[in-house]
C-alpha cells in the first residue's frame, strides 16, 4: 500500500463562490480533519469517499461512504475528514466567500474568475486567497473613503 497523502488542490474563486478542487490520486490519501462556521456543500464526481465527522472533543461520531456522482452536505461545527476509498477520486467543496466576521461576500467584490492557490509556499504562482480578499478589501476601502479618485 503507498502511503497516505493529502490530495493535490486546485482553488478558484468565482464572483462570491469558492470551489476547492480535490483529487485523491490514491485511496487512502486523505483531507486533514477541519469544520467550518457554515455549512456548505461537497461534490464528489468520481470515485468513493469516506466522510467522517467528529464532535468537539474529537470522538468519532459518524461515518459514511459516498459513491460519485453525489453531493455531500457538511454542516457547520462538524469537525470532518475525507477520505479516499478508490484512487483517482474527485471532490469539490463549494462555499461562498465569507469575510472574517463570516458576512458573505459581496458579489462584485472579486469581479473576475481567478485561480488561487491553497498553498502560496508550495505553489508561489498564483496569489492565495487570503492575500486576494486582504488587497480587494483594501481596494474597497479606498474607494469608500474617496468616491471621487480613481485609486
Amino acid at each position: 500500500m503507498s502511503e497516505r497523502k493529502k490530495p493535490d488542490v486546485k482553488i478558484l474563486a468565482v464572483s462570491n463562490v469558492y470551489c476547492r478542487l480535490m483529487n485523491f490520486e490514491k485511496a487512502g490519501d486523505f483531507e486533514l480533519g477541519h469544520y467550518h462556521d457554515y455549512d456548505h456543500g461537497t461534490l464528489l464526481a468520481k470515485g468513493k469517499l469516506l466522510v467522517e465527522m467528529f464532535d468537539k472533543e474529537d470522538n468519532l461520531v459518524s461515518t459514511k461512504v459516498f459513491t460519485a456522482p453525489t453531493f455531500i452536505m457538511i454542516k457547520k461545527d462538524n469537525t470532518h475528514r475525507l477520505t479516499a476509498m478508490e484512487d483517482d477520486t474527485l471532490a469539490t467543496c463549494i462555499h461562498a466567500l465569507r469575510t472574517i466576521d463570516e458576512t458573505i461576500v459581496d458579489p462584485d467584490f472579486l469581479v473576475d474568475e481567478m485561480e488561487l492557490s491553497d498553498n502560496t509556499i508550495a505553489d508561489p504562482s498564483k496569489p492565495g486567497i487570503g492575500e486576494v480578499m486582504r488587497d480587494r478589501g483594501m481596494e474597497y476601502r479606498h474607494l469608500a473613503n474617496h468616491p471621487d479618485s480613481d485609486k
